[in-house]
């Protein structure tokens, strides 16, 4: 009992899944909710057409990474 789960060299993988888009002001507000933490947590965005880094997204450029099924590709994004 009381075993620790994450070390501090270490990243915590997270992902949010998203059913709809969410407005790039709110991610950013999570963004830096998540680096209030002892520890450097890596968030996903998960989409039905794959997942962007959160630290790419909340950087709010026009083009960025999507990750998927089929490999990386490059994609536009037109914010909420």
């Amino acid at each position: 009992m009381g075993h620790p789960s994450v070390e501090n060299s270490r990243d915590l993988d997270l992902l949010i899944r998203m059913e709809r888009p969410i407005a790039l002001n709110q991610m950013r507000q999570i963004a830096q909710q998540l680096t209030r933490t002892d520890i450097r947590i890596d968030a996903q965005l998960e989409t039905s057409k794959g997942a962007i880094a959160l630290s790419e997204y909340v950087r709010g450029e026009p083009v960025m990474l999507l990750r998927t099924i089929n490999g990386p590709r490059l994609i536009s994004i037109q914010f909420p």
